[in-house]
């Protein structure tokens, strides 16, 4: 190992594998030989920040540059034992091109921002959503791209997935597009707007084409309930889910229905600022009475 050319440089990143020793006295040598003033970064995920500072005599330089779990965030997860990841989360996922988040970061393609527009680089992706959910326990529930995406890419996806020795059982099919609609503005845009109607009809090519790569995975389908006292369907849409259950000819393994609308923004009588009414707010969602958890 040479150090040569170190000395020139303004931030020099550490990622040899998980050992705090071998960590330690890489941090050494390299305080030996970097320039004052420069940033010394460790790509730990799991080690202690301070305990690898330590060997070195500015550890006031030393800092975490692991982009998707460091060691001092993923300590606060530990304990909390959360059963069940989804991922890709919320609105991305009917934007989400999977195959511009596996591989070398620095050989990922951008995706668009459906909020801002903008294009961005996948710097979490599948590879590392496999890495936090092994890390936590915790099970997958993987998002297929409904919107955008297609049921080979589902399937090729899924496929992926079984290659890389992981194998999330729980998929479900889109994300929200209830709340898109013809005419929509908003981040749920006309662009991943397709009829209840239509994603009955498009339901079973996905689920198929996961399950040939995932035979007993557990595929759902999405849902809303909209109560009225708040709209949440595009209002060109206020029908989709009816549309949809009409017109579903086939067995679905479960439904996702998003229900934290309702407490949070419905609900006026719920003082988020008390502890007692954030609790009751939570057993509401979980559909748990207290006293029975």
């Amino acid at each position: 190992l040479s150090y040569d050319g170190f000395g020139d440089a303004d931030i020099v990143v550490e990622a040899v594998f998980e050992a705090m020793d071998l960590k330690k006295r890489i941090f050494s040598e390299i305080d030996a030989v970097a320039r004052p003033g420069a940033i010394l970064a460790s790509n730990t995920s799991t080690l202690s920040i301070d305990e690898i500072a330590s060997a070195n005599r500015r550890p006031q330089d030393v800092i975490g540059h692991h982009y998707f779990s460091p060691a001092n965030v993923m300590r606060l997860l530990d304990p909390i034992h959360i059963p069940l990841l989804r991922f890709p989360g919320g609105i991305m996922a009917d934007f989400y091109d999977w195959k511009k988040g596996v591989g070398p970061q620095s050989s990922r393609g951008e995706i668009r921002n459906p909020f801002d527009k903008k294009s961005e680089a996948v710097r979490f992706g599948s590879s590392e959503f496999i890495a936090l959910a092994k890390r936590l326990g915790s099970r997958a529930c993987i998002t297929a791209n409904y919107g955008t995406g297609t049921p080979a890419l589902a399937g090729e996806w899924a496929t992926w997935f079984v290659e890389q020795g992981f194998r999330p059982e729980c998929w479900e099919v889109g994300n929200e597009i209830y709340l898109s609609g013809p005419r929509s503005t908003s981040p749920n845009s006309r662009e991943i707007y397709k009829p209840g109607a239509q994603y009955a009809k498009d339901w079973p090519a996905f689920a198929s084409a996961i399950r040939g790569a995932l035979p007993d995975a557990e595929v759902g389908a999405i849902a809303h309930l909209d109560t009225g006292a708040f709209s949440l369907a595009d209002g060109g849409n206020p029908d989709w889910t009816v549309k949809m259950l009409d017109a579903l000819d086939t067995k679905v393994d479960f439904f996702a229905l998003h229900n934290g609308y309702a407490p949070v923004i419905l609900d006026d009588s719920v003082d988020l600022t008390r502890e007692e009414d954030r609790r009751r707010m939570y057993l509401r969602m979980m559909a748990i009475r207290p006293g029975e958890h």
